[in-house]
């Protein structure tokens, strides 16, 4: 047998160690967790406005972002050294990320209380704005080229970063030298993975008008 192999082979053949299915199970129990950080930041939220104790929910609460942020890393990792990388899975992952970011956000720019520091309501609107215009241009890109791949590229991974790094901060209860700073990053990263997706669109959708 000859000792090299293709990187398609190579996959196929670390494929068989791994379901399919194994990295999109991954990606729905983060979506099962974002309630529970949800309710654990409430839980944070509520208890220091009576004067509770806060340690415990606040413990819980970055357990469960840090888990949720961990799997955003593992189920793209596995599904990419394992060769069992789908569509499905792509926009599941992509999914995700959107809703725990957005709901997050929105969630510390709406209640305002002593446990977390302040968080703009412009930051989750530019990200929801940012969101659905490219969600929107894909599915056009879909319906002109059906062979469009939905694909994740650094400039968004380092938006998913900072915005995981932002919430970890915020969770934490870290002070607005380190929060603000952090927010503009997030502001900065996203509107830069905004023009790149969409001049890659609009490459996209120029060479599809150009295909008879």
């Amino acid at each position: 047998m000859d000792p090299l192999q293709t990187g398609a082979e190579a996959g196929a053949r670390r494929g068989a160690a791994l379901p399919t299915w194994a990295p999109n199970a991954i990606t729905l129990v983060r979506l099962v967790l974002i309630p529970l950080f949800l309710a654990s930041a409430w839980a944070t939220q509520s208890a220091a406005r009576t004067g509770g104790a806060v340690e415990e929910p606040r413990i819980l609460a970055l357990s469960l972002l840090a888990v949720i942020a961990a799997s955003d890393f593992v189920d793209g990792y596995l599904a990419r050294r394992y060769g069992v990388a789908t569509q499905l899975g792509s926009a599941l992952d992509a999914g995700a990320d959107w809703l725990t970011q957005l709901s997050s956000l929105g969630f510390f720019a709406l209640t305002h209380g002593p446990a977390f520091p302040s968080v703009p309501v412009w930051l989750p609107a530019l990200l929801l704005a940012r969101n659905v215009v490219v969600a929107g241009g894909w599915m056009v890109a879909r319906r002109r080229d059906p062979n469009v791949r939905m694909q994740h590229r650094m400039h968004g991974k380092v938006a998913t970063a900072v915005g995981f790094a932002l919430l970890l901060a915020v969770t934490a209860g870290l002070s607005d030298s380190v929060v603000r700073p952090l927010i503009w990053l997030v502001a900065a990263s996203a509107t830069y993975s905004f023009v790149a997706y969409g001049l890659e669109g609009w490459r996209i959708l120029r060479q599809a008008a150009r295909v008879p």
